[in-house]
C-alpha cells in the first residue's frame, strides 16, 4: 500500500480526532500543531526535561515544526519509508490506517534525550481518494523515567503505551467508517462515547 501522503498530489486533510477548539481567525492546522506542542511541553515540564523559562520558546518551535509536517501531508510530500508505515494490526483494505512519524530535535530540552518523536495516525479511506483523516497525534515515549533496570520490562512498557495510541486510532477509524467520514455525524457520535481512550 502506498500512502496518498507520499504521492506528491494535494490531499484534503481533515481532523477526526478528539475535538479541538478553533477561533474564527485561526487556521486549524496551526491550532492542532500548537495544541500538540503545548501537550508535549507540559509533559516535558512535568518530567523535568524542560525549564519553565523556555516553555513558550519550545512550544513555538515544536508548533512550527509540527505545522510544517502537517502541511507536507496536505501536499502529499511525506517521505516513503522513513516517515510513513501502515499499521499492521489494522487489516481493513478499504480504509488503510497509516502511521506518520517525524522527529523534532530541540536543545531546549534538558538531559540526554533532546528529540521528540511524533506519531500521527491517519485514515485513508478508499471511498474518499483525495482525503486523509487525522485520528491521533502524540509524542512517542522512548524512555520511561522509572527505576526499572530490566530492559525487557522497559521495552514492554513503551510498547504498551504505543499500542494504547494505536488502539485509540483504530477506535476512531471505526467510528469514522461508521459515519462514512461525515464530520458532523462523527462529532455527534464522539460526544455519546466518552469512553474512547
Amino acid at each position: 500500500m502506498r500512502s496518498r501522503c507520499t504521492q506528491g498530489n494535494t490531499v484534503h486533510y481533515q481532523w477526526f480526532g478528539q475535538p479541538i477548539n478553533v477561533n474564527n481567525n485561526e487556521q486549524f492546522i496551526h491550532v492542532l500543531a500548537r495544541t500538540y506542542a503545548q501537550e508535549v511541553a507540559n509533559d516535558a515540564l512535568h518530567e523535568r526535561q524542560l525549564n519553565s523559562r523556555t516553555f513558550n520558546k519550545f512550544v513555538a518551535r515544536l508548533t512550527a515544526d509540527t505545522e510544517q509536517f502537517l502541511e507536507r501531508i496536505s501536499l502529499g510530500k511525506i517521505k516513503p519509508g522513513s516517515e510513513v508505515t501502515q499499521v499492521a494490526r489494522w487489516k481493513d483494505k478499504q480504509c488503510p490506517l497509516t502511521e506518520l512519524r517525524w522527529h523534532h530535535f530541540d536543545n531546549l530540552l534538558q538531559g540526554n534525550n533532546k528529540t521528540i518523536e511524533t506519531r500521527h495516525y491517519v485514515a485513508e479511506p478508499a471511498i474518499h481518494q483525495t482525503c486523509v483523516y487525522g485520528l491521533v497525534l502524540h509524542r512517542k515515549q522512548v524512555h520511561i523515567n522509572n527505576n526499572t533496570t530490566n530492559n525487557e520490562t522497559h521495552d514492554a512498557i513503551i510498547n504498551n503505551l504505543q499500542n494504547q495510541q494505536i488502539d485509540r486510532a483504530i477506535t476512531l477509524c471505526k467510528l469514522g467508517i461508521d459515519c462514512k467520514w461525515n464530520i458532523d455525524l462523527f462529532k455527534a457520535k464522539l460526544q455519546t462515547q466518552p469512553n474512547i481512550p
